[in-house]
């Protein structure tokens, strides 16, 4: 039973990781601490749309938020979230890499065997 929540909650904390504007939140905050209005201007949404995602992202523990009169500076949580943040980044990149040479190899093998068919 215990497992099961476990499995369960780290589903819902992977979730953050399963929408490419929260991605792009938590790339902005890797860098440094930043309001609501800067990181809509830096990701060009409205405020609206990352209030939205931050508060899904404070409600699994991955954004704190603090308030300073009318403004609001969300940071991460957590240093680990960086690493687990690069790690997926790295992950991603080489298998794009990977996907590339896949593809540069399966086009080669196409031009190969269309050049030895000679012309139809």
């Amino acid at each position: 039973m215990l497992k099961k929540h476990i499995c369960k909650h780290h589903a819902e904390v992977c979730k953050v990781f399963a929408n490419s504007l929260r991605i792009e939140i938590i790339e902005a905050l890797v860098e440094r601490d930043r309001s609501t209005t800067e990181l809509a201007e830096m990701i060009g949404v409205s405020q609206v749309n990352i209030s939205q995602a931050l508060r899904m992202m404070r409600e699994r523990n991955i954004v704190i938020s603090t308030r300073d009169g009318n403004s609001a500076s969300h940071a991460l949580a957590d240093p680990r979230i960086k690493k687990v943040f690069f790690m997926m980044r790295e992950m991603l990149l080489d298998n794009l890499q990977r996907s590339g040479e896949l593809a540069r190899d399966v086009r080669s093998n196409l031009k190969s065997a269309a050049e030895a068919e000679g012309p139809s």
